[in-house]
């Protein structure tokens, strides 16, 4: 006799398998980030087809079988309209799917990854655009447990010098003069380090065009340090 779950769910991504079957890739409330097989939910007269788009937050219910679980009956609690609705929006969210995707590799319930990933969700419907991005991206690879060190310096662990910031993805935070010597590291502006303390204390900061370059350029290469 096969088990049946429930639980909070957003849609990270999808292929199709077969004729007219799929595979949904899902991050949920209970069980972490899971795999669910959907059968025939290509079909017209699927019932479970209008609920299992990527960016919406949905109640899930599947079955526990020998080798895969299946999806069974999915209700939508929040479409996120104006999300779905605007391409810029859609791309931002794709990014933070794509990011939660990536970092996260196991099956592990995690209450912390839950809630940031639905509260941003619903920030981006709200306008709050990039900034609640980088409020997503720097608290998540923290929970995850590569946070930066922006205190002291990531390797001989002295004082940084506030007129010479540099930051070191491969070392997981800030360097010193003497160590970034040593290290890959590049420049950063004494107000990126107060946006990502501001980020990582759970506030949204205003950005303009120059912090737009430089938020880009910190967290695409933290995250491509902590995949390699």
């Amino acid at each position: 006799m096969f088990s049946k779950y429930r639980s909070g769910g957003i849609v990270l991504k999808k292929y199709n398998q077969g004729e007219s079957d799929r595979i949904f890739t899902i991050y949920t409330e209970e069980f972490g980030k899971i795999s669910l097989f959907a059968k025939s939910i290509r079909k017209e007269s699927s019932k479970l087809k209008s609920g299992s788009e990527p960016f919406s937050l949905s109640e899930i219910e599947f079955i526990e079988g020998r080798s895969r679980r299946t999806l069974t009956d999915i209700r939508v609690i929040d479409r996120y309209r104006k999300i779905n609705s605007d391409l810029k929006k859609i791309a931002l969210a794709q990014k933070i799917v794509d990011d939660l995707d990536r970092l996260i590799k196991g099956e592990e319930k995690d209450e912390k990854v839950w809630e940031l990933l639905v509260k941003v969700f619903s920030d981006i419907e709200s306008s709050r655009g990039l900034s609640a991005y980088y409020r997503f991206f720097w608290n998540l690879v923290t929970i995850l447990g590569y946070g930066p060190e922006l205190h002291q310096c990531s390797r001989c662990h002295n004082k940084i010098d506030l007129k010479d910031l540099r930051l070191s993805p491969s070392d997981g935070g800030l360097v010193c003069k003497k160590c970034s010597s040593e290290s890959v590291s590049f420049s950063i502006e004494k107000r990126a380090l107060k946006m990502m303390l501001s980020y990582l204390n759970g506030d949204l900061v205003k950005i303009n065009s120059d912090d737009k370059r430089m938020l880009w350029s910190m967290s695409q290469n933290y995250l491509f340090s902590i995949e390699s």
